[in-house]
């Protein structure tokens, strides 16, 4: 009998365990946990930068986003999405993208290589909070890599 108390025990904790890490994403699918939802967010915002994709970048970006660009400008979601529909946002790639989740907000660190006319290597930090159950990128600070 102590036994099998032992086995319900370990079972009842690792399913609660598996049900804890199963979280969704801005766009309903399931991930793994917390880290892998802000990731895939940060990969969604690098291809939305480089299709001018507005309508994903609104979704992305909180209302008070500010960024800080490599020349030092504050941008403003307004101005992110003002260039995409004019199709003078950034384009580039990502690599090296590490999160790390505090609660219901995370850090997000990683390399880039800008495209056109702001061609360069990058680091970025991103910021996200979690507001109203889904993530949203607050801020975003890049700097270039000399």
């Amino acid at each position: 009998m102590k036994y099998f108390l032992i086995l319900v025990a370990v079972v009842v904790a690792l399913s609660c365990e598996a049900q804890g890490q199963t979280k969704t994403d801005n766009k309903g699918t399931s991930a793994a946990t917390p880290e892998q939802a802000v990731v895939a967010l940060t990969n969604d915002w690098i291809t939305a930068e480089g299709k001018h994709d507005a309508d994903a970048l609104g979704r992305i970006l909180a209302d008070n986003f500010v960024a800080t660009a490599p020349n030092g400008l504050a941008i403003t979601k307004d101005m992110v999405l003002g260039a995409a529909k004019s199709e003078e946002g950034l384009s580039f790639t990502g690599s090296d993208i590490k999160a790390r989740v505090f609660g219901d907000s995370a850090a997000v660190t990683g390399h880039s290589t800008a495209k056109g006319p702001h061609e360069g290597v990058f680091y970025f930090t991103l910021m996200f909070v979690k507001l109203q159950d889904r993530w949203q990128m607050v801020a975003a600070h890049i700097s270039p890599i000399l």
